[in-house]
């Protein structure tokens, strides 16, 4: 129980941090001055060491040892928050959160596994639920609670809550986490690993930025990543894992469901504050319809996995977000109320919460424990991937239609995800708790 807690306490940090930023924007520009382009950093700095670092991180991780990178990455995560409280210039600001993202980028590699490893069977199932709806919660609460902190303080109090847990959460790791014990003889991938943080920071910056060159670049490091890996003796990341059906599933559902939930989030709460006048406290409320419902039945779905295959877990959650999507989008019309979404919001927070313990245990259940930092690594690389994409994408039905044609296009990938889950997901891929075998 204490390596959960741990977890949790460190984990739901980093969760916050990407939200909870976004509404303090005008009060940090305004402080700080710079330019558009510095406030847009504030953001995408973040999200690229975030994203670019998760699957090198977790893969390492197998060989380096669970203990060590958890808490490299609390330290560096803590020091940068407090760099980031004590910025004067909005380039000081931009540099600590580029840091910020690398810390939690350690961080959260590390906090799948971890469960993984301490956990077996069914415990391990329901860790992992407890673990993954209370970071549901963080990410619902984040922006109830930046509300509250820039009410009573102002942006800086944003990181600088960051420390103290920061510092709790480093002496949890030295008195509850075992120590780290030698992994293999063979030598660590580290073209291999630096090859793949290039090319996931080329391809994050495709997607946050929009500029082709950086996707070529992101080709020409496929290229030369796939080559490498190939010759690798020990590679930072196995390629014959995408012969696995469902590791295969665990990854595509990571990305295409990210693009849905966390791309049609952004549309629908413009459409709550700009068409419906809500505050964004207000608002941040409202989506309690959407939290309490996911923290119910996420908890429910780590129950559920001890009777019922994941696939069918997943396709159901995801036809219910599905309906929650088709009635949000039917309900924002002319004369439409913030009342009026609650039945859609909270169907879509009971199949979120269905489908997402499930979809979370996949990765780590298709791989023996002591690889389940590189197969993790790739689902929390493409959240981090499908997160950023979804904004971009759910842009042009934006565009097109307004967020009602987002929600119809969320409620299309969500039929999408219940296809992949029930085409792709097999039991017998599934070797929780199995011995090492290479």
């Amino acid at each position: 129980m204490a390596v959960l807690i741990m977890t949790i306490a460190a984990t739901a940090l980093l969760v916050i941090d990407i939200t909870i930023v976004s509404i303090a924007l005008p009060a940090i520009q305004s402080d700080l001055g710079g330019g558009l382009a510095a406030a847009q950093w504030i953001i995408i700095g973040y999200t690229v060491t975030f994203g670019a670092l998760q699957q090198p991180a977790a893969s390492l991780s197998d060989r380096l040892g669970r203990r060590t990178m958890f808490t490299a990455g609390i330290t560096v995560f803590t020091a940068s928050s407090l760099a980031c409280g004590l910025a004067q210039s909005a380039l000081a600001l931009d540099l600590a959160r580029l840091a910020q993202g690398a810390g939690a980028a350690l961080i959260m590699a590390n906090a799948l596994p971890m469960l993984a490893q301490t956990y077996e069977g069914q415990r391990r199932n329901m860790a992992i639920a407890v673990w993954g709806t209370t970071l549901g919660a963080a990410g619902a609460a984040a922006p109830v609670l930046g509300g509250i902190l820039l009410a009573v303080a102002d942006w800086r109090a944003l990181f600088l809550v960051n420390v103290p847990v920061g510092i709790a959460a480093l002496f949890l790791c030295r008195r509850v986490l075992p120590a780290d014990t030698a992994r293999g003889t063979a030598p660590i991938d580290w073209p291999g690993a630096t090859l793949l943080l290039l090319l996931l920071t080329a391809a994050n910056l495709t997607l946050t930025l929009a500029q082709w060159w950086y996707g070529a670049a992101a080709v020409l490091l496929l290229a030369a990543f796939l080559l490498v890996e190939r010759r690798a003796v020990a590679p930072v990341l196995d390629l014959s894992l995408f012969r696995i059906p469902t590791f295969v599933a665990a990854s595509l559902l990571a990305f295409v469901s990210r693009v849905a939930t966390i791309g049609s989030s952004v549309y629908y709460v413009l459409y709550f504050e700009r068409e419906l006048g809500l505050t964004p406290l207000a608002t941040g409320l409202l989506m309690a319809a959407i939290l309490i419902p996911q923290l119910l039945t996420g908890l429910l779905a780590g129950k559920l996995q001890a009777r019922f295959s994941p696939s069918f877990l997943i396709a159901g959650g995801s036809a219910v977000l599905g309906l929650g999507g088709v009635h949000m989008a039917m309900t924002i019309a002319p004369g439409a109320g913030a009342w009026d979404f609650l039945p859609g919001l909270i169907l879509w927070g009971v199949g979120g919460g269905l489908a997402s313990t499930p979809k979370t245990t996949l990765a780590v259940n298709v791989v023996e424990k002591e690889r389940a930092g590189m197969a993790s690594g790739m689902v929390n690389t493409m959240l981090a991937i499908g997160a950023a994409a979804g904004v971009g994408l759910l842009g042009i039905p934006y565009a097109a239609g307004g967020a009602s044609l987002v929600m119809y296009t969320a409620a299309a990938l969500s039929v999408v995800t219940a296809v992949i889950a029930l085409v792709l997901v097999r039991a017998k891929d599934l070797v929780t708790g199995a011995p090492a075998t290479r």
